[in-house]
């Protein structure tokens, strides 16, 4: 149904990928990055080539635009609004495609019960641990319903049984049809 694809230029600094002439998704699929330590690879400024989504170039496009458009991202360091509860944080990424409050509200509380957060949903994000904040970063990119998922370093800091519950999340999208990639050192 669609792909991304991500041509470096021959002089990027990205050596992880530079080699390669570009990179494809194939929906429904999930894919790793590896990357050098900080270099961040996966979501450095495009400086030359293209980045498609579903034959759409969204090469330069405003990030409103490019998660509007399907594709959305986590973050290694996350920054909740720590001041709303984690039902409110996880509405804001569904008020996106559904702009009726109500029915934000139910997305999110539905999302919140797919990554297993639906107990938590009236905690104040300030109040979770950073298991609990990773876990609501990949709500709120998932309350966009994307068509592409990119995870940044979605386990680091997590201890090992923490791990194993994300990424049996991830298996779980994954499993549901979700096109992910996830990039990792």
């Amino acid at each position: 149904c669609g792909e991304i694809d991500y041509e470096p230029d021959a002089e990027a600094s990205l050596r992880a990928i530079a080699a390669r002439k570009g990179i494809t998704v194939e929906e429904a699929a999930y894919d790793a990055l590896l990357e050098d330590e900080g270099r961040g690879i996966l979501f450095l400024p495009i400086n030359a080539g293209r980045v498609e989504l579903l034959g759409q170039d969204i090469t330069g496009m405003p990030v409103h635009r490019i998660a509007r458009a399907g594709m959305v991202r986590t973050f290694q360091i996350t920054q909740p609004f720590a001041k709303l509860t984690v039902h409110e944080n996880i509405a804001v990424g569904a008020y996106q495609k559904y702009p009726d409050r109500q029915q934000s509200w139910e997305h999110a509380h539905a999302i919140a019960r797919q990554v297993g957060m639906e107990h938590m949903l009236t905690q104040p994000a300030a109040d979770l641990t950073v298991a609990g904040r990773k876990r609501l970063e990949l709500a709120r990119a998932l309350a966009t319903s994307p068509r592409l998922l990119l995870l940044d370093e979605v386990t680091s800091a997590l201890d090992p049984e923490l791990v194993g519950e994300v990424l049996t999340v991830i298996r779980d999208l994954a499993a549901g049809g979700m096109t992910m990639v996830l990039a990792t050192h």
